[in-house]
């Protein structure tokens, strides 16, 4: 285990949006009731994604290429899975709860940047470490 002080883990903030499907389909909207398998993870908090990249290149190429490319992406792959994007809902009428996507319905994307090249690889490495302080 690595005896090293843990980095101070700033980030700055470059954007936080919102991704919808496409528009174009016209898609109206679309429930996905849960199984009795899935019942077992409605006491859990919401999955988060983090996804770290190492990006050798300009902050600006970054924001200016990749950024408009990944959520483009992501609202065209949405397209085809619209209950990812909707809401868990228990409706009235039958008390089963299940996935609800009303067309305006979106996921949430943050882009941040590391300070410090040292909190890239202090996240990413293979050894274990203590993650106190780290909060999304």
């Amino acid at each position: 285990m690595a005896s090293t002080e843990p980095p101070s883990l700033a980030v700055t903030i470059h954007e936080r949006c919102r991704i919808a499907p496409p528009s174009e389909g016209g898609a109206e909207q679309v429930s996905l009731p849960l199984v009795f398998f899935d019942m077992v993870w409605l006491h859990f908090h919401p999955i988060q994604r983090l996804i770290f990249y190492q990006f050798p290149c300009a902050n600006e190429h970054f924001m200016e290429t990749l950024v408009p490319n990944i959520k483009k992406s992501l609202s065209q792959t949405l397209k085809h899975f619209l209950p990812l994007a909707g809401n868990l809902i228990y409706p009235l009428e039958s008390g089963n709860p299940e996935f609800r996507y009303i067309p305006g319905d979106s996921v949430s994307v943050g882009i941040a940047e590391s300070n410090e090249a040292s909190d890239f690889h202090y996240l990413t490495g293979d050894e274990p470490e203590m993650l106190t302080g780290f909060t999304l």
